[in-house]
């Protein structure tokens, strides 16, 4: 069996039991891109971990105008507590980071799809990429 060096950097963000199917004991990443912010419509990714949605960050790819554009998410169509993300079209640029820190009903399950819901209250075509952060669970 092979053993993970000590000076991998993977070591620091996960830790894996010595179980045979293994659990993970660090914050899961899931990066999921929006086409286009400036657009009303919903983007999904899947968790591969059950637990807790803690943090979810959102990065333009440029301005936007006109008017702020928000961000929601949903777990089954019900939405998470405290994830909305407001990005402020006023002095934004490019890689500007906004985020979120849910409070409640941010259970997912392993195969659940997390829905990235915008409304389209912007101008100009904006790639956005999200980050959201889950703590598992065993």
């Amino acid at each position: 069996m092979d053993k993970l060096s000590t000076t991998m950097s993977g070591r620091f963000y996960y830790g894996v039991s010595g179980s045979s199917q293994g659990v993970i004991n660090g914050d899961v990443v899931l990066n999921v891109k929006i086409t286009d912010l400036s657009t009303g419509s919903s983007t999904f990714v899947v968790s591969h971990v059950a637990g807790k949605v803690k943090t979810i960050y959102s990065t333009i790819q440029n301005a936007i105008t006109v008017g702020d554009a928000a961000l929601t998410f949903e777990l089954a169509g019900v939405a998470i507590t405290g994830a909305g993300i407001t990005v402020g079209y006023s002095g934004s640029a490019a890689g500007d980071v906004d985020s979120s820190t849910p409070t409640a009903l941010n259970t997912v399950t392993a195969g659940q799809a997390i829905e990235c819901i915008t409304d389209g209250g912007s101008t100009d075509a904006c790639e956005t990429v999200l980050t959201i952060v889950i703590s598992p669970t065993a």
